[in-house]
């Protein structure tokens, strides 16, 4: 019977940060990929494990900045991109086709639409992308040019329209210096989680009249290693305050090698999540993860925080496979005394 409630207690915890079990149960598993990594990458070296400050050749002159590294052991790359400080967003995974041998992309944005295409090296430095555009009416099919040269690239796309081919906008980007720390918002960050015994608490709004349900959920964190970690877990309380079960445990760092600060999260029945957090404005902080169930199932989902002073709001956010993000459900945390 104890071990029934505590499960149950588990998943109002998971519930409570967006982890959603029937979502994962709906992830399909993923093939197992070769174990070393293809030649197919090759044009694509000078670009990885680099951010990238691009500027629009258009009037504006709108700023994005990319990121590009390895994922899935090797096996593929991503790039994670903003454009005018997070106002539009997506992420891309290129990996070769197992039958053809070219690079191949899907790219989800945060516009809900999705682009899947073809990457082909015409020349040393000279990518050709084709690319289909799924869930605009408008767009459909756009052909870019990717020349690289040293700490520059540039991006030229045109987009087929009436029969022929118009110029659709491109981009010039210079690879940043590699970062020497953690971002400047992380110092904040640190000192407003851990202030006061770094304990946060809300109410379990799943508890009802069960006596064996936490009345609340607290979060407890401590920053490490000199405040480059900070090291959490998640647990419930009665209606006393006492701690009556541990559901998840956390680690935040900057990750030096991604130039990211990095979430990582281990859960009930082995459940592990990662990925990377963002400060969109002072106070605000916008995190997106992947979830994996044991048997290797997946999904993902997103957080907007915002820390202001003993309170903090947490909204959760359903991240669907074209990018989209869904308002699932939101939390008050307040500071308590450890």
């Amino acid at each position: 019977m104890r071990k029934t409630t505590l499960w149950a207690s588990a998943v109002a915890a998971l519930a409570l940060l967006g982890s959603g079990i029937g979502v994962a149960a709906a992830a399909q598993d993923l093939p197992i990929a070769a174990e070393s990594r293809s030649a197919a990458f090759d044009p694509l070296l000078p670009l990885i494990g680099k951010t990238w400050r691009g500027r629009g050749i258009g009037a504006q002159g709108v700023e994005d900045v990319v990121r590009w590294e390895w994922a899935v052991g090797g096996r593929a790359v991503r790039t994670v991109h903003a454009v005018a400080g997070g106002v539009y967003g997506g992420e891309t995974l290129i990996f070769p086709d197992r039958d053809t041998g070219q690079l191949i992309f899907h790219y989800f944005t945060s516009g809900g639409f999705h682009t899947t295409g073809v990457i082909r090296e015409t020349a040393p430095g000279v990518l050709e992308i084709s690319e289909t555009v799924h869930g605009l009416d408008a767009v459909e099919q756009l052909r870019s040019t990717l020349e690289i040269e040293g700490d520059v690239y540039r991006t030229r796309t045109q987009v087929e329209r009436d029969g022929g081919r118009a110029d659709f906008g491109g981009f010039d980007y210079r690879a940043e210096a590699a970062a020497s720390g953690p971002p400047d918002w992380w110092d904040a960050h640190v000192a407003h989680l851990t202030e006061g015994g770094g304990r946060w608490v809300t109410p379990n709004a799943s508890a009802g009249d069960d006596p064996q349900q936490p009345s609340a959920f607290a979060l407890e964190w401590r920053a490490i290693h000199d405040g480059k970690v900070l090291s959490g877990r998640l647990f419930g309380l009665d209606e006393a305050g006492r701690e009556i079960a541990e559901y998840w445990t956390f680690r935040e760092y900057h990750h030096p090698g991604r130039g990211a600060v990095v979430v990582e999260q281990w859960g009930p029945g082995g459940i592990y999540g990662e990925g990377e957090t963002v400060s969109t404005e002072p106070g605000r902080r916008r995190t997106t993860q992947t979830f994996w169930m044991p048997d290797g199932r997946s999904w993902r989902e997103g957080h907007v925080t915002l820390e202001q002073g003993d309170v903090q709001t947490s909204e959760v956010f359903d991240i669907d496979a074209a990018g989209a993000w869904t308002s699932r459900m939101s939390n008050t945390w307040r500071r308590a005394a450890s």
